[in-house]
């Protein structure tokens, strides 16, 4: 029970401290969670507990506040569909073309390059992070918003269709 309260203490406390330096709580946590990631190993309680806690009240939680932000007026608008189609298509043409040129940098078969493609083209929370400050400080607005939960759902449905496809194609050598 003490090594959890200690891990939720490091993670509110980083949030509020990135929140007092005026970036994104959610940051602060992010960054509080690799830092905490060496001290808790994946088989054990602890982790048990904070993948349930997380689970159970963080995700909720987050994703309502997310669905808070949708304005459906702005949503189903021409110019918002019409942004998040063209950002969209800037995110996956530019991982394709990193992914491409990773793999043949690094002489990666093409499954190998793909899966590349198919894990870092899921955009959430940092993306997300960054929309909400920009909202905040007046960059944009609405439109701007709802185009790019547009584009986390379409990055996170790409991520869970293609990864198991090229992951079956990988070949598993022995060394």
């Amino acid at each position: 029970v003490l090594r959890f309260m200690m891990v939720l203490v490091g993670l509110t406390s980083s949030a509020v401290a990135a929140e007092f330096v005026g970036i994104e709580p959610l940051l602060g946590a992010f960054l509080a969670g690799l830092g905490l990631n060496r001290l808790v190993p994946n088989e054990g309680a602890l982790m048990e507990r904070v993948d349930f806690f997380g689970n159970a009240l963080f995700i909720p939680a987050f994703l309502v506040s997310v669905g808070l932000m949708f304005d459906p007026g702005v949503m189903f608008q021409r110019s918002t569909i019409q942004l998040a189609f063209w950002l969209s298509a800037a995110l996956v043409i530019g991982k394709v073309a990193a992914a491409w040129l990773t793999g043949l940098g690094f002489h990666l078969s093409w499954a190998e390059s793909g899966l590349l493609f198919s894990v870092s083209i899921a955009q959430a929370a940092a993306t997300l992070a960054a929309t909400i400050v920009g909202l905040e400080i007046g960059l944009y607005g609405d439109e701007v918003v709802n185009a790019v939960m547009v584009v986390i759902a379409v990055s996170l449905v790409a991520t869970s269709i293609f990864t198991p496809k090229f992951a079956k194609r990988i070949e598993v050598t022995s060394t």
